[in-house]
């Protein structure tokens, strides 16, 4: 079996997901509702509900509210969206949150009447509802990291990119650096004010081990309508969705200045066309020599791809199809052609390096490198899109380039020590027909 990369995972997210009610099969408020119920009635008395995964589109568009969540009594419930920028709590939650504002780049949702629905989205979550759910504890996250890990290296990857935050870097995954069967490029998150690029270096840097930057987010998702966009959605009039953090305050480039002159790589969250134009407005005076990661650029002007020419641009195929009828709709046949632009990207030289972002997708890479390989214009499911999708160069790479961004490209993504960048330049790469005939 080849031995693929992952530039962009959740590992102790991904392994805690693993143990949680997993609403991504459900297709209806219905089966929401049933699927609550049973994970109420299975847990502990005093446990928190804690469920990931849901999709409105794959019940027609409603967004759950607090009124889907009553089978569950008492119990304080928070059912993250896939995406993992919104959530749904019940009245147990709301009641713990008083009288609590939206924090800028963020939004507590209101129904027609003015009361809180229960859904949050963003620093709302991020910041209002996440301190409330009870924190796992040290060992409970290694066995989560472990699981995870094992799950990696069962589907072929050798190597990921987590982004974790500084204390389970330092308590959770350097203990385990020596059993754990990949290896481990930690991008830390840095979500408060206390950032200080030195604290990178209170892990440990080997090569099963390392910290290579750090992450902050310029938006939101599409899934959620919070990528930040350059025109009003299409299906939401009049939203253009969210810029947050530093991109919102005006600190990315001073941010990405430290992080660059401590020797370590800025990783930015960018998802919607403005974000990503504001991303590249703040980071090109301050890295010319283009260490910075532009994670996910899943909608690009066509004026900013030329931009982008030696850049590294991190993407996840997979989004691309769980995205992509949600994209139609939120941008509309007029913006397609900025959607997961892989062709134009390479044509105008930037560096792409691929992974998952699991949780939020599947973590197998032959998945994902299936999907970056398909056909022009073909959807998810292998159809032809409409003659009309002004967008062909949505997937029109080559075997021998998609392998390069799971593969050869993935060391300058992270950070890699020479012994993992030699072993990822030896060899010819083969084509991904036969890697998927072969495992």
């Amino acid at each position: 079996m080849r031995r693929f990369v992952d530039c962009h995972t959740h590992l102790l997210l991904g392994g805690r997901t693993l143990t949680q009610l997993d609403l991504s099969k459900v297709s209806s408020r219905g089966e929401f509702e049933a699927a609550i119920a049973a994970e109420h009635a299975r847990l502990p008395k005093s446990a928190w509900l804690e469920a990931h995964g849901w999709n409105e589109g794959r019940w027609g568009g409603e967004r759950p509210t607090r009124d889907w969540l009553l089978g569950a009594g008492d119990r304080p419930v928070v059912a993250y969206r896939m995406d993992q920028h919104a959530c749904v709590v019940n009245d147990a939650v709301r009641s713990l949150l008083r009288d609590a504002i939206a924090p800028a780049g963020g939004e507590i949702v209101l129904d027609d009447r003015g009361e809180r629905t229960g859904l949050m989205l963003e620093q709302a979550a991020w910041q209002l509802v996440n301190p409330l759910v009870p924190a796992p504890s040290v060992e409970s996250k290694r066995d989560s990291l472990r699981a995870a890990c094992a799950h990696a290296a069962s589907l072929g990857l050798e190597a990921v990119c987590s982004m974790e935050y500084l204390a389970d870097a330092i308590e959770v995954f350097d203990p385990l650096r020596a059993e754990l069967p990949i290896r481990i490029a930690i991008t830390l998150l840095d979500r408060g004010d206390d950032f200080d690029p030195s604290k990178a270096f209170l892990v440990r840097h080997d090569d099963r081990l390392w910290v290579n930057g750090f992450k902050s987010f310029a938006d939101g998702t599409l899934g959620s309508r919070t990528a930040r966009m350059l025109e009003n959605y299409s299906d939401d009039p009049g939203n253009r969705g969210m810029l947050v953090e530093r991109a919102l305050d005006g600190t990315l480039s001073e941010w990405a200045r430290a992080v660059i002159d401590a020797g370590l790589s800025p990783s930015v969250h960018a998802i919607g066309d403005e974000a990503l134009r504001v991303t590249l407005d703040a980071i090109e005076p301050v890295d010319p020599q283009r260490t910075t990661r532009f994670e996910h650029a899943q909608t690009i002007h066509p004026d900013d791809v030329p931009r982008l020419r030696g850049r590294l641009v991190s993407m996840q195929p997979l989004h691309r199809a769980f995205d992509r009828e949600p994209a139609r709709t939120r941008l509309g046949a007029h913006r397609m052609n900025r959607f997961f632009p892989f062709r134009a990207l390479l044509d105008h030289g930037a560096i792409l390096g691929f992974g998952s972002d699991w949780p939020i997708v599947d973590l197998d890479p032959r998945k994902g490198l299936e999907q970056a390989t398909r056909p022009r214009g073909a959807s998810a499911g292998g159809a032809a899109a409409p003659a009309a999708d002004p967008a062909p160069e949505w997937c029109s790479l080559t075997n021998d380039e998609a392998l390069a961004a799971y593969g050869t490209n993935a060391p300058r993504f992270l950070g890699a020590p020479s012994s993992m960048r030699a072993a990822s330049n030896a060899g010819a790469a083969p084509s991904a027909r036969a890697e998927r005939s072969s495992s």
